[in-house]
């Protein structure tokens, strides 16, 4: 049960009044039990005359001038008296002479908070582009109260020049109906115009406007308007006057979770480029909150301009309201702001709908959820649109700070982003160590605009990424993918040796042999196509297709490709239609493809990317280069604490090392020992020939690979007792694999 002050206004169209008693105001106190009617019994004048009645819970007085006599009406017991000489008051606002404002707007708010904190009002006699001039709206009754504000010269500033600082008139006044709007009828209030207050007990389920019989029976024949007035309250904004938000936008979503989170509801009143005004929705039925927030001069700042803090109208009301805002994306951002500040990766849209209710205490749809999920994205790493407008200059700041960097972008004829490629210098500068192998590749973006990202990358010999170029494209299309492979040229030149790996695109394919016509093109990722071809035991058949794939000698493939053949026939039919054996069986491939991993290389740099790709451009390449800072700042650490006695790369040392300990067990017969042949008896009962001095074995691991096979390791230590003087395995590596490079 709530306690409440129920303020009714009497319009006494049909009670008679004196010439001499319209300037009288009737107060009335009335308890929850009893009712009491004001007047004069005997018809005689009270005029000037306030007359104030206090009644108890207990007792129900009737006032009035029992010997027909005027004045002042004297009271017992439980019943104050006042005699209509108001006593005076500060305005609250505690101006002085001279006192400065920045704008005649701040001068008229002050006042107006003022005007609701101290419940007086005022009349504006003036207010043009140098004065500002206001006078309490009882000034005709005696009311002295005065503000006089002028604009100083050659200057925007505003200061004080007249003030009188204490009010006579009545505190009464917050309850008339013409507050700051003035009558309706555009006549001042006059003593036709009483003012009940029910005090005391009053109990109320809701707060409504309906009277009880006994109401009615006093108010008799008088016309009621009854207006309820409930405990005022916070809206739970926390703004201040010249308080600044980056946009009005801003502004909107920082009063829509207010109004979620405390309740209450609001109407725009006005919102253009300028200016954004809202009001309680209850404004008609006298509520008086209000935001005024204006857009500052020379420059993109909005400022709150005017407030008032507190509500008056109805909790319960309110939160039954069928047509209450919704909550929008923008709400779901701002508490993603909050609670996740500067961080890209936030909850899934089914976790942000129990969020946004826990925190604000709104239900919000699932596509709200997503959509704020994005806004606040977007908050932390820029839009789609700023992403492309900045390019430019990211790109040219990018270049400034790497030195060697390439980039470029392209635009089409109507100025709108084609197509972009950039090379770290660092990039370009390591690849002359780097094995001549290069896999190129293109993902399709996740963003709002889509297109694809096109990477080049290698591998060092410790096989690790190493990322060359990128590339962003609308699509992988032949113009594209020329596009890409020309700027690639530009970075690596069509040098002997050189070796593409790729999926089987046509556009990619046919931008290979025309771009890079020395180079040789293999095909990786058929395995992925191979399993679409079976019913059953799918990665047992691409794990076989791997095998046939990886085989060094013919005779091994043959063998291993007939057995495949025979127990996957649809999806070895599937290969002998699609694609020639030379682009994928490693030993008919006539490049040098060293021990590159292309299937672990390419998918590993796509996992690395997968949820970048949702992200705008910036912040994706950001990412990527972030990525790579780390993986360059990590290698060189390893590469500093390789021991100096070290000389090949750790992933090889580790393999020759295994190597070293088999070769222990094989039998080796010398050929020739000028021209450094040998016969090497495999532990699988086959004789293999190994050339010491073309680092060539007849397993072919040692041609294909560039390090000696277990077999030339064999021959090798042979060959090291044999001349006295101890050979280090690297003698027989590439330079590729050497640490020294």
């Amino acid at each position: 049960m709530c306690r409440n002050v129920l303020h009714v206004e009497i319009i006494n169209e049909e009670v008679k009044l004196s010439e001499e008693d319209d300037e009288t105001d009737g107060y009335v106190g009335i308890s929850d039990r009893e009712a009491i009617e004001a007047g004069d019994e005997d018809g005689t004048e009270n005029d000037e005359t306030d007359v104030y009645v206090g009644i108890s819970d207990k007792e129900t007085t009737e006032a009035g001038d029992e010997d027909g006599n005027g004045g002042v009406l004297t009271f017992h017991e439980d019943i104050e008296m006042h005699d209509g000489v108001n006593q005076r008051r500060d305005d609250g606002m505690d101006l002085v002479i001279g006192q400065e404002f920045i704008t005649k707007e701040a001068e008229k708010v002050l006042i107006q908070t003022a005007s609701y904190q101290k419940s007086f009002e005022f009349d504006i006699i003036k207010s043009d582009t140098k004065r500002f001039v206001v006078k309490c709206r009882g000034a005709k009754d005696g009311c002295e109260w005065f503000v006089r504000v002028a604009m100083l010269k050659n200057s925007d500033i505003w200061t004080v020049r007249s003030y009188i600082k204490q009010h006579t008139c009545s505190v009464v006044t917050r309850t008339l109906p013409d507050r700051e709007a003035g009558d309706e009828d555009g006549t001042e209030n006059d003593a036709t115009c009483r003012v009940l207050t029910f005090h005391g007990d009053i109990e109320m389920h809701e707060m409504h406007e309906n009277f009880t019989e006994r109401d009615e029976h006093v108010l008799e024949d008088t016309e009621v308007r009854p207006r309820v007035v409930y405990q005022p309250r916070d809206d739970g904004t926390g703004l201040v006057l010249g308080q600044e938000f980056r946009t009005k936008e801003e502004a909107k979503v920082h009063i829509q979770t207010a109004s979620h989170q405390k309740c209450f509801e609001f109407d725009i009143t006005k919102s253009d480029t300028t200016r954004f005004v809202v009001k309680c929705r209850g404004a008609k039925d006298g509520y008086k909150w209000f935001v005024r927030v204006a857009k500052l001069k020379n420059t993109d700042l909005w400022t709150v301009r005017s407030y008032i803090k507190q509500h008056t109208c109805s909790v319960v009301t309110t939160r039954t309201l069928h047509d209450r805002r919704k909550c929008t994306s923008q709400i779901v951002a701002s508490v993603l702001a909050q609670d996740y500040p500067g961080t890209f990766d936030t909850p899934v849209p089914k976790v942000l709908i129990d969020l946004v209710h826990r925190r604000v205490g709104v239900d919000v749809s699932y596509t709200s959820a997503w959509r704020g999920k994005r806004e606040a994205a977007n908050e932390v790493r820029g839009s789609s649109e700023e992403s492309f407008t900045l390019l430019y200059c990211y790109m040219h700041m990018l270049g400034q700070t790497n030195i060697g960097t390439r980039t470029r972008v392209v635009v089409d004829e109507a100025n709108k982003f084609k197509y972009l490629f950039f090379a770290l210098g660092a990039s370009i500068e390591g690849f002359s160590a780097m094995r001549k192998v290069l896999i190129v590749d293109g993902t399709h973006l996740k963003n709002v605009y889509g297109g694809v990202l096109l990477v080049a990358t290698a591998q060092d010999p410790d096989h690790h990424h190493y990322p060359i170029a990128f590339g962003v494209a609308d699509g992988e299309n032949d113009e594209s993918w020329i596009w890409f492979m020309e700027q690639l040229k530009s970075v690596i030149s069509d040098v002997p040796g050189l070796v593409f790996f790729s999926d089987r695109n046509k556009s990619l394919i046919k931008s290979v042999r025309l771009v890079f016509p020395e180079a040789e093109h293999g095909y990786w990722h058929l395995f992925q196509n191979v399993k679409t071809h079976v019913h059953n035991n799918k990665d047992t058949c691409a794990f076989k297709f791997r095998e046939c794939a990886h085989a060094y000698t013919e005779a091994e493939f043959k063998y291993l490709y007939h057995a495949f053949r025979r127990k996957y026939p649809s999806a070895a039919a599937y290969l002998d239609k699609s694609v020639e054996e030379k682009k994928w069986a490693r030993c008919y491939f006539r490049g040098d493809r060293y021990n590159v991993d292309t299937t672990n290389s390419v998918e590993s740099f796509n996992g690395v990317i997968k949820e970048v790709r949702k992200s705008t451009l910036l912040p994706m390449f950001d990412v990527i280069i972030a990525k790579m800072s780390e993986w360059f700042n990590n290698h060189r650490k390893e590469t500093a604490e390789i021991p100096y006695t070290l000389k090949l790369v750790p992933i090889l040392e580790t393999e020759m090392s295994k190597r070293c300990v088999d070769a222990g067990f094989l039998t080796i017969d010398e050929l020739n020992s000028f021209h450094l042949e040998y016969n090497v008896h495999g532990t699988d009962g086959k004789v293999y020939t190994v050339d010491m001095a073309r680092n060539t074995c007849s397993c072919e691991q040692f041609d294909k690979d560039k390090y000696p096979c277990v077999h030339g390791v064999a021959a090798a230590t042979f060959m090291s007792k044999a001349a006295g003087r101890e050979l280090h395995l690297s003698e027989y590596c590439s330079k590729y694999y050497l640490v020294e490079q």
